[in-house]
Parts: C-alpha cells; structure tokens; sequence
C-alpha cells in the first residue's frame, strides 16, 4: 500500500505510512476498507455540491487515475482543477510539486 500511495517517500515517510496503517487494523481489514472505497460511486450528486471546490490531483496517481479527478471536477459546478506532476497519492514536503499544493490551496483559499 506504501509503494501505491506513496511511491517517492522517503525512508521517514514510509515509516510513519506503515506505521499509520497498522494503527487502523489488520492487513485485510485495510484491503477491505479499499475495496469499498473503489465500490462507492457518488457521481450522481456532485452536480448538487455548491460551495467553492479545488480538486487537486497527481498526474501519475496509482492509487486514483487522473481520469477520475477530471470528472471529479469536470461535474462539481465552478470546480478549480489543478494537476501536480508527481506520481503520489499523498504528498509529503520533500515532493517537488509540494510547494505548488501549498501554493495552490493558498490561493484557493484567498479567493473565496
């Protein structure tokens, strides 16, 4: 799971991920919450969402293909829609395009 959502984290990174994931339980109870979570299809309502909406995503994204933040967005009225360059899920301050997450929901944020 590490290597998924994560795939450029350092030695520290994968650690606390790993160690993360263990708090919450088993290995199978973990591969069970993702299997559900890959089920839960809500698509039908985001066209009702009405509040300011940034959706950021990484474009080499293997836990969520980049196709999906493109609906995500494409769907959410008024929605802000930013790529990353980066292959991870989740972005940790050594990322390179971290600084342009930061940047990005500042702006956001200061736009509202």
């Amino acid at each position: 799971m590490t290597s998924l959502f994560m795939p450029e984290a350092n030695q520290q990174e994968a650690e606390w991920f790993n160690e993360f994931q263990k708090a919450y339980g088993p290995g199978e109870n973990i591969a069970r919450f993702r299997e559900m979570f890959d089920d839960i299809d809500i698509s039908h309502l985001l066209g009702d969402v009405s509040v300011p909406t940034l959706v950021v995503h990484c474009v080499g994204d293997s836990v969520a293909p980049l196709s999906e933040g493109k609906l995500l967005a494409s769907r959410i009225p008024g929605a802000n829609f930013v790529t990353l360059n980066s292959r991870s899920h989740m972005l940790f301050e050594n990322d390179p395009e971290f600084p342009r997450l930061l940047h990005s929901v500042r702006d956001f944020l200061n736009t509202g």
